[in-house]
């Protein structure tokens, strides 16, 4: 889940935006789970797959984005993305195949680790190739 956008110019997002401006120029998101579902429900049209990223390996929120995904789009694959903080698990000190498991038994048909730049599938690679849409490209194509 985001936690600071470049720009307010997308107005679906201006709801979550605390109004603060960080340091750095960003402004600071607090759309939590919420923002993300309505993201996702958004994208799932155009996307084979819909991810739910995360900078934890708890899995309550990813239940909760994949029952109202799976709701409205029943077939739609899903994706659960993790990206670590500095002070969290890095991929080679998690148990995978724990994890892999209970995010398959809620519904995630793939799951990846994204750490020092490089993304991670420690189960097993998607049989296609995946492109990763950084939120930055989404007014190309669903600006509404």
């Amino acid at each position: 889940m985001a936690v600071a956008v470049a720009s307010d110019s997308d107005k679906r997002d201006r709801k979550y935006l605390s109004g603060l401006i960080s340091s750095d120029g960003n402004h600071v998101y607090c759309g939590g789970l919420d923002a993300t579902i309505g993201r996702g429900l958004l994208y799932a049209p155009y996307a084979d797959v819909v991810c739910f990223m995360s900078s934890t390996a708890n899995t309550s929120e990813a239940k909760t984005f994949a029952i109202v995904i799976r709701a409205e789009f029943p077939n739609k694959e899903l994706a659960f993305g993790y990206c670590p903080k500095p002070d969290g698990p890095r991929w080679n000190g998690m148990d995978h195949v724990t994890l892999g498991s209970e995010l398959q038994s809620l519904g995630y048909d793939y799951y990846f680790l994204t750490q020092f730049g490089f993304s991670v599938f420690p189960q097993s690679q998607p049989e296609t190739p995946w492109v990763m849409v950084d939120d930055v490209l989404r007014g190309t194509f669903l600006e509404q």
